[in-house]
């Protein structure tokens, strides 16, 4: 993202102290608009068929629809298919990093994590949208 530029994101996680924490790293960090938080995945594919994103962090569990059916729905839809989607999971196991991202997620990170981890994978990740737009 362009400095100055304001975007939206959209967290799913079912953990409100996860959905609190990265809501005020992003809002602390980043130009953000919006930022939706969401507690399962029903209500996250919801606001992601009808908001403008430019950024999901997700769980890869989640109640109703889990994390990785989210981004399964979210990569086949033409609309959606092109948003940045990185997954903040418990999963630390090789076969749940090389499974998501061969789905399709932009990028994996563990938890817990510390904040200047999450900022930089953030900052990446929209580098790397960036970058692949033009």
């Amino acid at each position: 993202m362009s400095t100055g530029t304001k975007f939206s994101v959209l967290i799913a996680d079912e953990s409100r102290s996860i959905l609190i924490n990265l809501k005020e790293i992003l809002k602390n960090n980043f130009p953000c608009e919006q930022i939706i938080t969401c507690k399962d995945g029903a209500e996250a594919w919801e606001n992601i068929q009808k908001s403008k994103l430019n950024l999901i962090l997700s769980d890869s569990v989640l109640p109703k629809i889990s994390g990785e059916k989210l981004l399964s729905n979210v990569r086949e839809n033409v609309e959606t298919k092109n948003i940045p989607f990185l997954i903040i999971s418990n999963k630390k196991d090789k076969e749940s990093v090389i499974k998501a991202i061969s789905s399709g997620a932009t990028g994996y990170m563990i938890k817990p994590f510390s904040e200047n981890d999450i900022i930089k994978k953030i900052e990446s990740t929209l580098h790397t949208r960036a970058k692949s737009l033009k």
